[in-house]
């Protein structure tokens, strides 16, 4: 059991974060939809100038075909290999540049997030290998980080924090109070019928 007064305040801080899955669902943005006869000139011009360079259109060609193949046209091999170069570290470059950076060992680490010493090798040093979003945040905690570097590093495998999802916002809560024992997490979100970190679900 948790304490009455942690229980108390992580109740308070769901009810002011938490958005249902519903809620979101039925949330459509208000989007702005382009004037279509400006649309449709700046398709015909579009269409128009490559009709002199490559003649490749005819001028009954629809406009939106025109625009469908317009970026065809523009493909730029060695820019797209450019761009490629440019991607960021992947999510197991970037745990191992955070273990160095917390000085911490790799026993420490799987210790601290309850996690097979087995698992986190794959973790590490298995091509191709990704874990589940509960594993990477019993890492977050055992990495003792902030709610903005565990995002990060998240984001960095594909996942992020969600405040439709009681579990993220309960480790984000402990995350900002200095909760990081995989153990008393877990006692927390046994609590509220929540996944357990390092269990390897998502």
């Amino acid at each position: 059991m948790i304490a009455q007064k942690l229980r108390e305040e992580i109740e308070a801080y769901l009810s002011k974060y938490y958005v249902s899955r519903e809620e979101t669902d039925s949330y459509v943005p208000k989007v702005d939809l382009p004037d279509v006869k400006f649309s449709r000139r700046v398709d015909e011009n579009a269409l128009q100038k490559h009709q002199k360079r490559k003649g490749i259109f005819s001028k009954r060609t629809d406009a939106v075909e025109a625009c469908q193949a317009i970026p065809q046209l523009y493909f730029n091999e060695a820019e797209l290999k450019t761009l490629l170069g440019e991607l960021d570290d992947d999510f197991t470059v970037s745990l191992k540049r955070t273990i160095e950076f917390k000085h911490m060992s790799d026993s420490e680490v799987y210790n601290a997030a309850q996690i097979s010493r087995q698992l986190f090798h794959n973790i590490l040093y298995k091509e191709g290998y990704k874990p589940g979003k509960l594993t990477i945040l019993a890492l977050i905690c055992a990495l003792r980080l902030t709610v903005g570097e565990g995002d990060a590093l998240l984001k960095k495998a594909g996942y992020a924090f969600s405040n439709s999802s009681k579990l993220d916002l309960i480790v984000k809560y402990c995350l900002d109070h200095g909760i990081y024992s995989v153990m008393t997490i877990n006692e927390i979100l046994y609590e509220y019928d929540q996944p357990l970190l390092g269990s390897g679900q998502v």
